[in-house]
């Protein structure tokens, strides 16, 4: 996703992270920091907020604060309270900001503009879950599961504003 951003000229991204006890959270954050040295991309975190669309409000103030071009959501509904913010505040996405969630709700396409998310297989997640927890029950020791994640590319990223770009 970092990569995506990049490619439309993104340099300086905004990460709004979830609450701080958050596993997945935490992850995401250390998955976002190794890919913003590969791509040369400065990361600016904006703080900790609510997995909620008044914690996405919250957030998108402080990316227009920090003067980031794009901004990278704990979550979807995260990602919404940021477009709906920035809209109020006069911000045209992704003309003006690009903004990028995680998990893929259904909403995501039924917003203006449409989110551009990290799709995650969210059924496939859960039934691992169980069958690691079975395994656990029953002795054994489960080792870690990844699955895959894909980017739904959406109208909600685009390149960055010319009177901003390096």
């Amino acid at each position: 996703m970092l990569g995506h951003l990049y490619a439309l000229g993104h340099r300086s991204v905004g990460v709004a992270a979830g609450p701080a006890s958050s596993w997945s959270g935490r992850r995401r954050v250390a998955g976002l920091i190794a890919a913003a040295e590969r791509w040369d991309v400065k990361l600016v975190e904006l703080g900790n907020f609510q997995p909620y669309f008044a914690g996405g409000t919250q957030a998108a103030d402080f990316a227009l604060a920090n003067s980031v071009t794009a901004v990278v959501a704990f979550n979807d509904l995260m990602a919404l309270g940021i477009l709906d913010r920035l809209r109020h505040r006069g911000i045209d996405v992704p003309a003006q900001m690009s903004v990028v969630g995680f998990d893929d709700v259904q909403l995501a396409t039924l917003v203006s503009p449409t989110l551009t998310t990290v799709h995650t297989p969210i059924a496939r997640l859960g039934r691992r879950a169980v069958d690691l927890l079975l395994e656990r029950l029953r002795g054994g020791t489960p080792g870690s599961t990844q699955l895959p994640v894909e980017l739904a590319i959406r109208g909600s990223s685009g390149p960055v504003p010319p009177e901003t770009a390096n």
